[in-house]
């Protein structure tokens, strides 16, 4: 019987702290009482102790995976679930026509 519902896997503590250090970051999972600033999941951090992810200590370890994975496969983040990755396309003339028109509007707004 085929099952047409498909949850996505879990991943344990091991895995997450694994992928993190792929990435280049560490995995710190919260310790202590559970309150606004600490919801009890994990929390990336950059070898300066830069919190990357999870300022609330409000990741899961399948969060975290899927983050680093993101991060290795530079893979853009889509609503959709799919693997498509979606590039905003702009070339450098008309970004530099679109800061000059700024630049612009500002001066005007300022008469």
């Amino acid at each position: 019987m085929n099952n047409l519902l498909v949850m996505p896997p879990q991943y344990t503590d091991a895995q997450a702290r694994r992928w993190a250090r792929k990435a280049d970051y560490r995995a710190v999972k919260a310790r202590g009482k559970q309150h606004i600033n600490n919801r009890g999941g994990y929390q990336l951090v950059d070898d300066c102790n830069n919190v990357v992810a999870g300022v609330n200590f409000d990741l899961t370890a399948t969060e975290v995976v899927e983050f680093c994975k993101r991060e290795l496969h530079d893979e853009a983040m889509t609503d959709d679930g799919s693997d498509v990755s979606i590039q905003p396309v702009v070339s450098p003339e008309e970004w530099a026509e679109l800061i000059t028109d700024v630049a612009v509007n500002l001066m005007e707004s300022e008469q």
